[in-house]
């Protein structure tokens, strides 16, 4: 073999290996910004079954009375990020299925919210801590919605920093919208529980996610946000625009532009 072939040899298998580390890169970027896609597409299919939903009101009343359960005792919660015993909240026929949908403007998110923060759970959206109220509103509920900084297919909590006072959260099931206004932000330890109790007369929702940022993520940040009520808002107004962050926005665009490229190899 000739020096020419062996570099014409060794020029083939470097742009084969540039080729495969950008597919490598391309599709978990594509694969987010494809979530990001789908979970906009499925809410309306999920709000629509939910409205035909016959077990529905039925669904309601058993939530209501966790949440009373919950209301009336000690708190009592395993850290999802390091337990796999984390009970169970039997309200749901299908526990996998999503009971609601979170929907954060700021972060251009909208993420399914299931039942119980089970690994699985985890990895497919936002799990309602079990010993936390179920998200259905109501004075005296607290509920905790736990979710990773980001997994390989969705960006998830990866922003939640960005959050702050006055920003809004929705949550979406049939066809009612509860408005929550982030009130507050605190990091705490896995196992500091008591900062997570009901307050009695509060209807609060609370995000739970790792912290730092950057691994090892130690610790949990908490993003609290009260439930708002307007007299002469019609509950079922769609949700507020909001200006998008510029994190967010700079991880759409370079989402879209590996997106791209993974489209120009394929």
């Amino acid at each position: 073999m000739n020096k020419n072939s062996a570099k014409k040899k060794s020029k083939i298998i470097g742009y084969i290996l540039i080729l495969l580390g950008l597919l490598t890169l391309a599709f978990p970027f594509s694969r987010r910004i494809y979530s990001n896609i789908e979970n906009k597409s499925q809410i309306e299919k999920v709000i629509k079954a939910q409205k035909e939903d016959k077990q529905f009101d039925q669904i309601e009343k058993k939530a209501q009375e966790y949440n009373e359960i919950v209301k009336n005792s000690d708190i009592s919660m395993v850290d999802p990020f390091t337990s796999k015993n984390l009970g169970s909240v039997n309200i749901l026929e299908n526990q996998d299925d999503i009971f609601a949908y979170l929907q954060i403007p700021k972060l251009d998110k909208n993420i399914p919210i299931y039942l119980n923060a089970s690994y699985n759970h985890l990895a497919w959206g936002l799990g309602q801590v079990s010993g936390t109220s179920v998200p259905i509103g109501g004075e005296s509920t607290r509920s905790v919605l736990a979710g990773h900084r980001g997994w390989w297919g969705d960006t998830m909590l990866l922003y939640a920093d960005d959050l702050v006072k006055g920003d809004m959260i929705y949550v979406k099931r049939s066809d009612k919208v509860l408005k929550y206004s982030v009130c507050s932000k605190e990091v705490i330890g896995p196992y500091d529980w008591e900062k997570l109790k009901v307050i009695e007369g509060e209807d609060i929702i609370t995000l739970l996610t790792c912290h730092p940022f950057i691994w090892p993520r130690p610790n949990r940040l908490l993003i609290n946000a009260k439930r708002v009520e307007d007299k002469n808002e019609d509950p079922k107004d769609q949700i507020q625009k909001t200006e998008i962050s510029k994190k967010v926005k700079r991880t759409n665009y370079a989402y879209i532009g590996f997106l791209l490229i993974d489209l120009i190899l394929i």
